[in-house]
């Protein structure tokens, strides 16, 4: 497959993945059978990579820390889950959190030098993302101040997750 055809994939199962997810948070078995789907679809791209087990690392350990990340702004009182309340993110943001390691290194490796583009899309789109979350019922974001908070911690996530998955590919060399 092309590298403009693979990435256009991804980006498209990646919107379809986030919107599911999110978008049928109210509708749970909806919810958890998209959830299976991407789930599958890891794997398959797992299976897929000519050093699976390296990769079958990254992304899990990407989607573990991510689902962490979430689980601190509960914990923080940063920001509900309105059909989850507790002490930890729920689990279907463990499955957007592999969503977004699948698509790091197809979408996002060549940004990898570009250390300020990384730092904006993090304030930009880490927000945007809870925001457009807010809007579908998905999630809460407490207080006004916490947006900036969210902003900050994005604007470093994303450099550092990039970062992360760049090691993997040293591996391979």
């Amino acid at each position: 497959m092309s590298g403009i055809l693979l990435r256009t994939v991804y980006v498209v199962l990646g919107q379809l993945g986030w919107w599911g997810l999110v978008g049928y948070v109210h509708e749970p078995e909806a919810q958890w059978a998209i959830a299976v789907g991407i789930v599958l679809g890891a794997a398959v791209h797992v299976w897929m990579h000519p050093t699976w087990l390296l990769e079958l690392v990254r992304i899990t350990s990407l989607a573990l820390c991510g689902w962490m990340f979430e689980s601190v702004w509960v914990r923080l009182g940063l920001v509900l889950y309105p059909q989850n309340p507790g002490v930890v993110a729920p689990a279907w943001m463990a499955v957007l959190w592999l969503l977004f390691a699948l698509q790091t290194q197809v979408l996002m490796k060549a940004l990898n030098a570009h250390l300020i583009i990384l730092v904006v899309l993090g304030v930009i789109g880490g927000p945007l993302a809870y925001r457009a979350g807010e809007a579908l019922g998905a999630i809460r974001v407490v207080h006004n101040m916490d947006w900036l908070v969210l902003a900050l911690a994005w604007a470093i996530a994303v450099p550092t997750i990039l970062r992360y998955s760049s090691l993997f590919d040293k591996e391979l060399s």
